[in-house]
């Protein structure tokens, strides 16, 4: 896709319905995802161009607007970088971890993952460990 074509799609309505969408999901914060500052005007950026058009919430943060300048900044200057490498860099440097992206009232349930053999007081025991995995 070249620039032009991707600066028509931001304009395009199935752009603006995918950030409503965003806005009214529990990923929206109201916070910088770099900075974690309160967004006084928000942009939205894309992790990744794979699925451009078609893009999934989690596809998509929420930043300010001096963060997404820093973040294709570095993009531009680093070749090693891509789109989500850059933003977790300047996250980084902010001394910020990573932001816990669960989503809120999801209910996960724990399954045996596999099997281990121990022996508990001298006799072979088959015990499960667990996974957690979320319940739809």
């Amino acid at each position: 896709m070249t620039k032009s074509e991707y600066a028509q799609y931001l304009k395009s309505v199935h752009w603006e319905k995918i950030k409503e969408e965003y806005k009214k999901s529990d990923l929206f914060t109201g916070k910088c995802y770099t900075c974690e500052k309160d967004l006084k005007t928000c942009h939205f950026h894309h992790q990744t161009y794979k699925r451009l058009g078609n893009e999934r919430l989690t596809d998509i943060i929420s930043i300010c607007s001096k963060c997404h300048y820093y973040i294709h900044k570095l993009l531009f200057s680093n070749t090693k970088l891509n789109l989500w490498g850059a933003t977790n860099f300047i996250r980084k440097k902010r001394g910020l971890k990573g932001i816990n992206r669960k989503r809120k009232n999801v209910k996960y349930k724990t399954i045996p993952k596999q099997y281990k053999n121990v022996i508990i007081n001298g006799k072979n025991r088959r015990i499960p460990i667990y996974k957690k995995v979320r319940a739809y």
